[in-house]
């Protein structure tokens, strides 16, 4: 009779652990800016802001090819030129069968389509904005710096 596969999975020594790299990273921030800490109450928000924005999207909200298409079709023919939109058209362009469906369906379609572009392009805004406003803590190269080092 034979034994079962009983493998224990042991922690690879060459990977990262996240709880040791964010402690490192946290007291070399600490020994490079303790003045700002010290001075600036707003210093720990800039810090956190600065991370949020250079960290890349949750996974699983990737968007979907129609929100940008018509992302696309709303700035370039409507939010640019300062109109309102016309979301049927939009709706037509960008979901596929949305003129099959019943006046309900579509409705339905077209608010969430909607909603989608303006959520959308508010994560893009906020995004930009955090970069914009958090890219002046101390020095920034030295913050990058911080973020490359190796061990």
């Amino acid at each position: 009779m034979e034994e079962p596969d009983t493998k224990v999975a042991v922690a690879d020594p060459e990977s990262p652990n996240l709880s040791d790299e964010v402690r490192r990273f946290c007291k070399r921030l600490r020994k490079l800016f303790s003045k700002e800490f010290q001075t600036d109450p707003r210093f720990r928000a800039k810090i956190i802001g600065t991370i949020k924005a250079r960290l890349p999207g949750k996974p699983g909200k990737l968007r979907n090819q129609t929100v940008t298409q018509a992302m696309e079709l709303y700035q370039s023919n409507y939010a640019r030129a300062g109109k309102k939109a016309d979301w049927p058209a939009i709706s037509r362009q960008v979901i596929p069968g949305y003129c099959e469906l019943s006046p309900e369906s579509q409705e339905l379609r077209r608010l969430r389509l909607c909603a989608a572009v303006h959520s959308g392009l508010y994560d893009e805004r906020s995004r930009s904005k955090r970069m914009r406003q958090n890219s002046g803590i101390g020095d920034e190269q030295r913050l990058s710096d911080i973020s490359t080092k190796k061990r």
